[in-house]
């Protein structure tokens, strides 16, 4: 079971910094509060997060989360781990251990590496968005416990959170359907990124699981980020009539959907009317858009935090460390598809 300081918070009506002082031993808490406080932690079986309390091996440990680059098209100012930034600085503060944020870049690798090896780190999360099967042997040569972060690789043991894309492109299809699309298409970034690859994939099996069966010519690369994606969507629009074109699309994730839309807008169509539109991630950029975009939604809450923990408990309890955890999404309904009639 998974505690986190807003969790006791709500639970005993305190405010989260108060439980963040206990759990850390720090002062600007009274000793009545701290008392209710600490001991509603004992109940709930996680006295060990308590400073000072018996062998608090969490604080003694030092994490890295590891951000690696591979030419940066999806970590560059477009980049989604900032929006999971904070819940893994939390998490692993609630659990006691520091963490220090390490940038690794493809073209150096070796001397970014000499440099996770100077921190000490007890262990490292690896958002690895960008990182492919034949540099993992880098991180694996560090001898300290791994948590991959939104990738997993066949080849390596190695312990793995991931996103659920299959469920994703199933919800985003499963939608479409509901609201009347039979012709449904595929927006790709055209990245060789394993994430976009498995939704493209799940969605032409989701197709087929709804008995339509996934049409190739209407799996279209336009480019990545918004802005490639609007010029490859608008080359898509130039070259076919609207007949020709499905009523839906979705998309490798949000940025791509941006993209599309501002294409379809410029061609003189509008979205939802003439094309429905579905992203993947739930970014802020969705609400900031007309029409606002469905999408899947990403939990940030859990997708860095549960990383963390998995790391925590291979780290103090050497718990299986060759495990994979799949995070599933949730289906965001706002304004960018039209319910048609059957």
């Amino acid at each position: 079971m998974a505690i986190r300081a807003k969790d006791i918070a709500r639970e005993i009506g305190v405010s989260e910094a108060t439980v963040s002082l206990v759990i850390n031993g720090k002062p600007g808490v009274s000793d009545k509060t701290r008392a209710r406080v600490s001991g509603k932690i004992r109940e709930l079986g996680f006295g060990y997060l308590l400073s000072g309390d018996g062998n608090n091996e969490y604080n003694a440990h030092r994490i890295g989360f590891v951000i690696y680059k591979d030419g940066g098209k999806l970590l560059g100012e477009n980049s989604f781990f900032p929006l999971i930034l904070d819940e893994i600085e939390t998490t692993a503060r609630e659990l006691g251990f520091s963490v220090t944020i390490v940038y690794i870049n493809r073209s150096r690798i070796e001397e970014d590496i000499k440099y996770i090896n100077e921190l000490n780190c007890s262990g490292c999360v690896i958002f690895a968005t960008e990182l492919h099967e034949k540099e993992v042997h880098f991180f694996k040569e560090l001898a300290i416990p791994l948590v991959v972060l939104d990738n997993y690789f066949i080849d390596h043991n190695i312990a793995s959170v991931k996103l659920n894309n299959q469920q994703g492109e199933h919800l985003a299809i499963k939608y479409l359907y509901k609201m009347g699309h039979r012709k449904i298409g595929y927006l790709g970034s055209g990245l060789e990124i394993n994430s976009f690859e498995e939704r493209q994939k799940a969605a032409m099996d989701a197709l087929e699981r709804f008995g339509l069966t996934g049409d190739k010519n209407y799996f279209f690369k336009v480019g990545y980020p918004n802005e490639e994606a609007q010029k490859g969507m608008a080359k898509i629009l130039s070259m076919y009539s609207k007949e020709e074109l499905p009523t839906a699309f979705v998309s490798d994730n949000d940025l791509v959907a941006v993209g599309a839309i501002r294409a379809i807008k410029d061609f003189g169509y509008q979205v939802p009317e003439d094309f429905s539109v579905v992203g993947y991630d739930d970014r802020p950029i969705c609400t900031m858009v007309s029409p606002q975009i469905t999408t899947i939604e990403i939990p940030r809450d859990l997708f860095g935090a549960t990383a963390v923990r998995r790391l925590a408990r291979i780290i103090l309890y050497n718990e299986d460390p060759y495990t994979i955890t799949s995070i599933n999404g949730v289906l965001v309904e706002r304004d960018s598809v039209k319910k048609l009639k059957q």
